[in-house]
């Protein structure tokens, strides 16, 4: 009789010990999804890096590039001015035209903030598809 139940107990040990050995096979193949997954992860999140550093690169030349447009655009039009102020024509130019003149000029360096603030908007919205699309797929 101690014999069998010997044997009942070693036999429901080796039941214990198999499915361990199961769970712990099951954890393991989960442990190696999980890194899978994650390096994944980190890889899209990697190219998604630098995308963002690409388009702010892209964003910052063309600001630079219009920048220098539109400094050209003045400088011509300030020289005009001078020419005629030089040639007393200016002289016959009212108070209120004058006014209009700074207005302009005020209106074309907003108009240069908003160019910029307009194109860094995009980028952030652009981004923030981006981003979504990202965690949906996750």
């Amino acid at each position: 009789m101690a014999e069998q139940l010997l044997n009942q107990m070693l036999e429901q040990i080796n039941k214990i010990t198999n499915s361990l050995d199961a769970t712990l096979q099951k954890v393991n193949a989960m442990s190696e999804n999980i890194n899978k997954m994650t390096m994944s992860f980190s890889q899209e999140i990697v190219s998604l890096t630098e995308n963002i550093r690409l388009i702010v690169e892209v964003l910052r030349q063309g600001r630079v590039k219009s920048a220098e447009t539109l400094t050209k655009i003045a400088d011509d039009v300030n020289e005009k001015v001078k020419e005629l102020w030089e040639k007393e024509t200016v002289k016959h130019i009212t108070d209120q035209h004058k006014k209009n003149i700074d207005t302009i000029k005020q209106v074309s360096s907003s108009v240069t903030d908003t160019l910029y603030y307009t194109q860094l908007l995009s980028v952030v919205q652009s981004i923030r598809e981006i981003m979504g699309r990202a965690l949906k797929g996750k």
